[in-house]
């Protein structure tokens, strides 16, 4: 089912195994590969819980993001959001983000923990900031809320 389209992008909500595979393929090369993030920090067991989307660009998956409820207050997560290098700058990121805030309820908090040099992206799509950095898989983070 297709979320968000143009002629050129196309996002999509995914639940069967082929897709699952370039999803873990696409963070694999952007998390593990490019940012050096320890495997077990990307794959941290919650992969189940979420719902998980993957970019189409002319045909070809190029990126994916989740996002969950979270077990403590029962509010929303968007992470995992990875766009293969030589696609970014092309307002995938936005398209994928917005696909994802279209599908999240708005009874509960939605939050992103994003590194701090793309806390201007968030800011665009209607992110604030919320408390100070903190350390996550080895890279300084900052909590932003969205609305």
């Amino acid at each position: 089912m297709s979320l968000y389209e143009t002629e050129k992008i196309f996002v999509e909500q995914v639940e069967y195994d082929a897709a699952f595979d370039r999803v873990f393929q696409i963070r694999q090369s952007v998390f593990v590969e490019e940012m050096d993030v320890d495997h077990e920090d990307d794959y941290d067991g919650f992969d189940h819980l979420a719902y998980h989307y993957l970019v189409h660009f002319n045909d070809q998956s190029v990126a994916t993001a989740r996002w969950r409820r979270t077990q403590t207050g029962g509010r929303y997560r968007i992470e995992r959001i990875a766009v293969l290098k030589d696609f970014r700058r092309k307002k995938i990121g936005s398209f994928l983000v917005k696909a994802i805030l279209n599908d999240i309820p708005k009874d509960k908090e939605i939050f992103v923990h994003t590194p701090v040099w793309s806390i201007p992206f968030f800011k665009s799509l209607g992110f604030k900031e919320s408390g100070f950095e903190f350390e996550e898989a080895g890279i300084n983070h900052k909590k932003l809320i969205f609305g």
